[in-house]
């Protein structure tokens, strides 16, 4: 069974979008740890989170991401993997 805490994975199996959203999103709630598959309003995130995340993430990533894409892809790792898929 995979680990879903991104610090508990080996990092050869995370992606760096999926390691640079989790860091992202660590910093924005000020928490040490988040689980990858969670929503994140389960991990306490809020609208203005959210909307400093979509703000920060452009200026890491490299891509602009709107809040409702964040509301569609809610957690960290279908967020990332919707960045991947897009970049292509």
């Amino acid at each position: 069974m995979a680990a879903e805490y991104l610090d508990q994975k080996p990092a050869d199996s995370v992606t760096k979008i999926e390691s640079q959203v989790s860091d992202l999103m660590k910093e924005v709630l000020q928490v040490g740890q988040i689980k990858v598959t969670k929503n994140f309003f389960e991990m306490g995130a809020d609208s203005i989170h959210l909307s400093q995340f979509a703000s920060r993430l452009h200026s890491q990533v490299g891509k602009r991401i709107s809040i409702i894409e964040v509301f569609q892809y809610p957690s960290v790792r279908e967020l990332s993997r919707y960045i991947a898929e897009s970049e292509h």
